[in-house]
């Protein structure tokens, strides 16, 4: 085991920062939960931002239900627009099912792990959809995650 100069192993340190993540994503659902409860969208949409720009500070990976809580915040605040922007910043997947290049606001510091890509998200993501009124795109959503290509 690698010794940092304070003498403290770098593994560690990893447990000990991975530690605080869990921590500061818990907080945060708690949060998004406590918050979309409430009928403040302002509120909704400040909370979500807050997270999400926490969250990159930590540097921190999104976990699923983090990342599903944001999206919900962003719907019920009819901000369906913010919900796929930050399915397409966390993935860099296209949220409309294309395979168009998906322009990164955050130059890839919100990330996500993989198994954060699940039917919740991507309920979210249908939503977003709907929301919206563009039942095309969640047709083609629908379809990339079958495997269909257009």
């Amino acid at each position: 085991i690698a010794q940092s100069p304070a003498g403290i192993s770098s593994n560690s340190a990893i447990a000990s920062q991975n530690s605080l993540n869990e921590m500061l994503l818990t907080r945060s659902r708690d949060l998004l939960k406590t918050y979309i409860a409430r009928n403040e969208v302002t509120k909704k949409i400040k909370v979500a931002d807050r997270v999400l720009e926490a969250v990159m500070d930590s540097s921190a990976e999104l976990d699923g239900k983090t990342l599903n809580l944001i999206m919900k915040a962003y719907n019920t605040c009819n901000n369906a627009e913010k919900s796929i922007q930050t399915f397409e910043e966390v993935f860099g997947l296209a949220g409309d099912g294309s395979r168009s290049a998906v322009q990164q606001q955050f130059n890839g510091k919100l990330v996500a792990d993989i198994s954060a890509l699940n039917i919740f998200t991507i309920s979210s993501l249908l939503r977003s959809h709907a929301l919206l009124g563009d039942y095309r795109s969640a047709l083609r959503v629908l379809s990339a995650v079958e495997g269909n290509e257009e």
